[in-house]
């Protein structure tokens, strides 16, 4: 501090030692976990398109259908990449009933993916593979949301 400033306002210090409401610490440890998060769905991403174009293209499967068979196995993916980079397994559920719920979960994320793929392929004219990175770039942010805040949760114990 320099003399002859005036004295910081303590309220204001606080402020800054927080962003938007959050420590900084918190916001600095779920930053991190989006992170781990996406470099999970680049391994399951991976999985999906690959998949998915083997599908399409090697074996002359419909897009829908491609679609549902590499949600299966990425799905799967991410599930594994999730629990030892993300979120901490079996915290809320055991093992076996954990996989089915992340399916579960992911099935209705898988719809709102079938969705629009199909709209964006039939009605946008869009690329099938462009689609591909389009449903499964909006899906992201549901399966983390709901993965973070429901199958993952730590369980309260009030």
């Amino acid at each position: 501090m320099i003399p002859g400033d005036p004295e910081p306002d303590p309220g204001q210090l606080q402020a800054d030692r927080t962003l938007h409401g959050l420590p900084a610490l918190l916001r600095l440890a779920w930053q991190r976990r989006i992170v781990r998060y996406f470099a999970a769905a680049v391994v399951g991403a991976t999985v999906d398109f690959s998949l998915f174009a083997l599908l399409i293209y090697g074996a002359g499967i419909h897009y829908l259908w491609a679609g549902v068979g590499s949600f299966m196995f990425s799905t799967l993916a991410n599930y594994l990449v999730s629990v030892r980079l993300v979120f901490q397994s079996g915290t809320k559920f055991p093992r076996l009933m954990e996989v089915a719920v992340v399916y579960a979960v992911s099935a209705t994320g898988l719809c709102w993916h079938q969705l629009i793929l199909f709209l964006a392929i039939e009605y946008g004219g869009i690329h099938v593979m462009v689609a591909k990175v389009l449903a499964t770039g909006l899906v992201f942010f549901w399966n983390y949301l709901v993965r973070r805040h429901y199958v993952f949760a730590p369980v309260r114990r009030d």
